[in-house]
């Protein structure tokens, strides 16, 4: 009894010390981190939203989902899933229609360290695929994404990310360059904030920006709560979009 009472002490132990830093999510902004999982780090972010396309049409994400996994200090393995149900406005009654968004595996290589004016980098591949989704959300094609992640150190409170990249919807030859910039703010020990803004390009295709912000929570170094809002700046875009998740990791 005293044996195992000493190893569990000590698993909790080895556990804390090997997760001194907070938990590094890639949710609730659509900024993705240059931060890799620790490695043999397993690593849960589950989300919850509603997204207004106009006055009348809305979406509704319950959940979305990222899983990932340190590989080693250098490599993360990544598999995404997104369940959505389109709610648009019809005569007589509102068509819904829900399903899963292509199932996505990707892979987080970590570039650099920050360094003087460097900043942090790693780039991240995201492949979607049509044969894991719902019937009514079915690409014609497989769904790649591929992103260059940036962080970088302000102040000791305040921290800048930046992502540029380009993907392909599945159905359009055509790519979609994406951007997004995000500050975020530390407030004491259990918070912080974010301040964002991003957005998509395509080519005959009216720009997309957003503006959103949001807060997050610590439970503990390996526990996050987080909750965020924003609007559409462009005519292309949503109206407004609002969600609330939770991270977590073990060792």
């Amino acid at each position: 009894m005293t044996k195992t009472l000493t190893f569990i002490f000590l698993f909790f132990l080895t556990s804390w010390v090997n997760a001194q830093e907070r938990i590094s999510a890639d949710r609730p902004d659509q900024t993705e981190g240059a931060t890799l999982t620790p490695y043999h780090y397993f690593q849960a972010e589950f989300g919850f939203g509603r997204e207004n396309v106009d006055k009348e049409d809305f979406n509704i994400i319950y959940p979305t989902t990222l899983l990932k996994y340190g590989l080693s200090k250098r490599f993360e393995i990544q598999l995404l899933e997104k369940f959505i149900s389109t709610h648009e406005q019809m005569i007589p009654q509102t068509k819904t229609t829900s399903g899963f968004l292509p199932f996505t595996i990707g892979l987080r290589s970590a570039l650099c360290e920050e360094i003087n004016i460097l900043p942090k980098t790693s780039f991240i591949i995201r492949i979607g695929i049509p044969t894991f989704t719902s019937k009514s959300f079915k690409p014609d094609h497989f769904v790649p994404t591929f992103l260059l992640a940036m962080e970088k150190t302000v102040t000791k409170h305040i921290g800048a990310s930046s992502n540029i990249g380009v993907s392909w919807d599945g159905f359009s030859t055509t790519p979609a360059w994406l951007y997004s910039l995000s500050w975020g703010f530390e407030l004491g020990k259990k918070w912080d904030s974010f301040l964002e803004i991003f957005g998509t390009t395509q080519k005959n295709e009216m720009a997309q920006n957003s503006v959103d912000a949001g807060l997050g929570f610590y439970i503990s170094n390996n526990v996050k709560l987080d909750a965020s809002a924003g609007i559409g700046i462009t005519d292309a875009t949503l109206n407004n979009f609002f969600g609330a998740g939770i991270s977590f990791r073990f060792h």
